[in-house]
């Protein structure tokens, strides 16, 4: 049963993924002839099979298109799954983030958290919806910024500088096979692993997460790529030293990952949120953004051979508190 249930993990992160940047084929493609969807937050409506689905999703793409809506990224942040008879029964947590343009030409970054409950059932080998009600808890939003650069380049050691010029696309990269649910368990402790080492551990812990021979690319800093993996532990004791230091509360968050296995090999796509106080200002921040992955099996373990750091940007709020008022609770 853990093996269905993280094969369907990964059947909703992809769907949820096409559901932001997909077309509306690739949208819809993940329900059933029959299915119903029902967007709560639109009305309260109620759409019956794939062809009208398929609609929905037309409509939705011609109303916002790339130029009043970008950087758009459903978050899968917490799922559970119940097998009920010959179907499978899940109850999503979501955060959506991204960008929007306004009738006035103004730029507002948003994030609307929500849920999404599902049915999901497996015919002729193939995982569809049969229903899914999507519905949004509230929206909020922001001024975007952008996030400031490390400057690693002009630090890097010259003989391991080497700029951009010939990047894999996210294509190339994923273009392996989905059927390995224990690999694909261990690749996701990983992507969290990663998170909490970057957070609160030491330079040397963030790198032995990657190969010697590694790639880092860390376009938020710049076009260039930190090779190897004496390079990427200096590269992270520059993080340290000019940002975590000056930070509280710092956390990464990797969810929705799309993960592809190939014996020893595997790629992943997961979206990036971090969120900050600044130690100065005691300004609250969160970064959206997008982590892109090769990865390599050596001696047992799963470990970076190659990740991309995309970030789309970032939304500050000035009022933060660092400690919740206590409910009050006597025992």
């Amino acid at each position: 049963m853990s093996d269905i249930t993280s094969l369907l993990r990964q059947k909703i992160h992809a769907s949820w993924r096409d559901h932001d940047g997909g077309t509306p084929e690739d949208a819809s493609r993940h329900y059933g002839e029959n299915a119903l969807l029902r967007p709560l937050f639109d009305d309260q409506i109620r759409i019956h099979g794939k062809d009208q689905i398929l609609s929905w999703f037309e409509h939705q793409r011609q109303k916002f298109d790339e130029s009043t809506r970008w950087n758009f990224q459903h978050r899968v942040m917490s799922v559970t799954v119940d097998p009920h008879q010959n179907e499978f029964r899940c109850q999503v947590y979501l955060l959506t983030t991204g960008q929007k343009r306004n009738e006035d030409g103004e730029v507002r970054s948003f994030w609307v958290p929500g849920k999404s409950l599902e049915r999901w059932v497996k015919e002729s080998g193939e995982w569809q919806i049969l229903e899914r009600s999507i519905e949004v808890s509230f929206a909020a939003y922001g001024q975007p910024e952008a996030f400031a650069p490390l400057q690693y380049l002009d630090r890097m050691l010259p003989e391991n500088a080497k700029i951009e010029t010939n990047p894999k696309s996210n294509e190339e990269e994923g273009n392996m096979k989905i059927d390995h649910p224990v690999e694909v368990s261990e690749i996701e402790n990983l992507l969290m692993e990663y998170c909490h080492r970057v957070d609160r551990g030491t330079a040397a812990e963030v790198a032995d997460l990657f190969t010697e021979d590694a790639t880092l690319i860390p376009k938020f800093d710049g076009d260039y790529e930190v090779q190897g993996q004496n390079e990427i532990q200096r590269f992270f004791q520059h993080y340290h030293d000019h940002f975590r230091s000056g930070v509280r509360h710092l956390q990464h968050m990797t969810s929705t990952p799309i993960i592809h296995v190939t014996k020893n090999i595997a790629s992943s796509n997961s979206y990036l949120l971090a969120t900050f106080v600044d130690a100065a200002s005691g300004t609250g921040s969160m970064v959206t953004g997008s982590y892109t992955d090769a990865l390599k099996k050596e001696h047992g373990k799963w470990k970076f051979l190659r990740r991309t750091i995309q970030v789309h940007f970032l939304t500050s709020h000035s009022e933060t508190i660092d400690k919740m008022e206590p409910m009050g609770f006597e025992n």
